[in-house]
């Protein structure tokens, strides 16, 4: 679907913004509220109510892909579906590193927090992935899992682990919380390694996209 891709943000207060719809406007309609859905062209849409997605008030990844657009008395997307910042990487637009803010950017406007490396790793992959691609288009009878077989299983892996790899690194910080929490106020100290190896561990994580 790409380049049909959605950013979701949560709302700074979803009840505030309720309070002052009035009359009682999008009372039906408080959870989908708690959550920002913006694309490139046309900054914040609506979800469709027919969309699977309509009225999800969290969502574990901030990215959707849709199908199309419908403008009625407001932009809708249709036929949303959540993604990870993975499939951005491997599938979206031309990736581009920025060293210096350890970010990645997807497509020109998808930022992604990203470890250099990382990123320079995932456009690696992702031009091996793209010349696999060509060669099965100029020879239809060439055999992928032949030709290309541990690049194939390697995106594979990579696509399933992303959500078992986010769970990780969130039992690590609430942890670390849970220590933090348990010390006497005086001890409570962070060293910049420390710093360091929790700002790490984000690799690929979306997204700020304007």
């Amino acid at each position: 679907m790409f380049p049909n891709v959605a950013l979701v943000e949560p709302r700074a207060s979803s009840l505030d913004a309720a309070g002052r719809g009035g009359g009682g406007r999008g009372r039906g309609r408080g959870q989908q509220s708690k959550v920002a859905v913006r694309t490139r062209g046309d900054g914040e849409v609506a979800l469709h109510p027919t969309s699977v997605c309509a009225g999800v008030s969290a969502f574990r990844h901030p990215f959707l892909v849709f199908h199309e657009k419908v403008k009625t008395a407001k932009v809708y997307v249709r036929d949303a579906t959540m993604v990870g910042a993975y499939p951005l990487l491997l599938f979206g637009g031309k990736i581009k590193v920025d060293h210096a803010r350890s970010s990645a950017t997807c497509d020109g406007w998808i930022r992604l927090r990203a470890a250099p490396r990382v990123a320079v790793l995932f456009k690696s992959l992702r031009a091996e992935l793209d010349a696999l691609l060509m060669r099965k288009i100029a020879d239809p009878s060439l055999d992928v899992s032949e030709q290309g077989g541990a690049l194939v299983r390697t995106v594979v892996e990579l696509l399933e682990s992303e959500d078992a790899t986010r769970d990780a690194r969130a039992a690590r910080r609430d942890a670390r919380a849970g220590e933090e929490s348990v010390q006497p106020e005086g001890e409570r100290r962070t060293t910049p390694a420390a710093e360091a190896k929790g700002g790490g561990e984000e690799e690929a994580k979306g997204g700020e996209g304007r």
